[in-house]
């Protein structure tokens, strides 16, 4: 059993690896989807197209079994997701700065409640 176990050991690993390599870009495939299905038409058309091609690359590397075709196309899928993270990261900050604006000072009209403690200098 230990010989017939040392004889499969290389493809064990290879199967792992290709099981490994597929979990990820499986994963990474279904995540950029849902990003971009929810980002819609805030993604500037440029981006778009280049992360809908990586797509289609990494899905017909899925349908394969090439590894390496995996891995190279997860990594290209992973640098097209990167625009997407910046299209998030930068509608994030223009409406934590929109809202930072409008909360960071009353109109002149607008009353503001506050606590004050009366000092009484002469009793000291």
């Amino acid at each position: 059993m230990v010989t017939d176990a040392d004889k499969h050991s290389d493809e064990d690993r290879k199967r792992k690896e290709e099981v490994e390599v597929r979990n990820t870009a499986d994963s990474l495939v279904y995540a950029t989807e849902k990003t971009l299905k929810e980002l819609g038409d805030k993604v500037p058309e440029e981006t778009k197209t280049a992360v809908e091609t990586a797509l289609e690359a990494s899905r017909a590397a899925l349908a394969g079994s090439d590894v390496e075709e995996m891995k190279t196309t997860t990594e290209k899928l992973q640098e097209a997701s990167y625009k997407l993270a910046e299209v998030v990261y930068a509608d994030a900050s223009a409406e934590e700065t929109a809202e930072g604006e409008t909360a960071a000072e009353p109109a002149a009209d607008e009353v503001v409640d506050a606590d004050y403690e009366v000092v009484d200098d002469e009793s000291k």
